[in-house]
């Protein structure tokens, strides 16, 4: 395996070269904002570095995952290995180009998960579940089977996702969520337990 340039030395970039330094090679960051010595050059340096590194995409926030989409698509998939921790054990089916899955994360079976989905610590994707392309989990994300979540899709620290629903492409889940019906596409989901009441916006 080559080293690996983490694209982004933001919070995200700095917590997966934290983990990835042990179990990977790490070269590095590419990073548009900062000049330390790890930075290497700026992102859209990337193809001077394509023939001797690999590339992990750091994405943190909803606004980041925006950003880094016209990147990722102009980037070959093959240059983005899996990188899931020697502690998930996801069948290897699964491993997709460019998914991230950090530490403490549990899948369960007969999963569908698409290219650059990145998954953060402590979720939990149960059977029949369907992951599109782009889309991210943040911490503690728990995900009930029968469940299809679209292609760019943010989904928040804390939500909860009940059996059987769908999240449209292009949507938001608010942290903290339970998400207790389909979500159409392009939609933010917000649940506000003070209000007992969920909404679109």
């Amino acid at each position: 395996m080559k080293k690996i340039l983490i694209l982004g030395k933001g919070g995200t970039g700095r917590e997966l070269f934290s983990w990835l330094s042990g179990e990977h090679p790490v070269a590095g960051y590419l990073d548009d904002q900062k000049q330390d010595a790890d930075i290497l050059a700026e992102i859209a340096s990337w193809q001077t570095y394509q023939e001797n590194y690999e590339f992990a995409a750091a994405i943190g926030s909803y606004k980041t995952m925006q950003n880094r989409w016209s990147i990722l698509r102009d980037i070959s998939i093959e240059l983005f290995p899996p990188l899931v921790p020697a502690s998930c054990n996801i069948e290897s089916k699964y491993k997709k180009h460019g998914l991230i899955i950090f530490p403490g994360t549990h899948l369960t079976c007969d999963l569908e998960i698409g290219m650059h989905v990145f998954i953060y610590h402590n979720c939990v994707v149960s059977h029949d579940t369907s992951i599109g392309n782009y889309t991210m989990l943040a911490n503690s994300v728990t995900v009930s089977g029968n469940c299809t979540i679209g292609e760019r899709v943010y989904i928040g620290a804390g939500v909860t996702i009940n059996e059987g629903l769908t999240i449209g492409d292009d949507s938001i889940i608010a942290s903290g969520a339970t998400v207790i019906g389909d979500v159409p596409a392009n939609s933010i989901y917000i649940s506000k337990k003070e209000l007992r009441e969920n909404r679109y916006l």
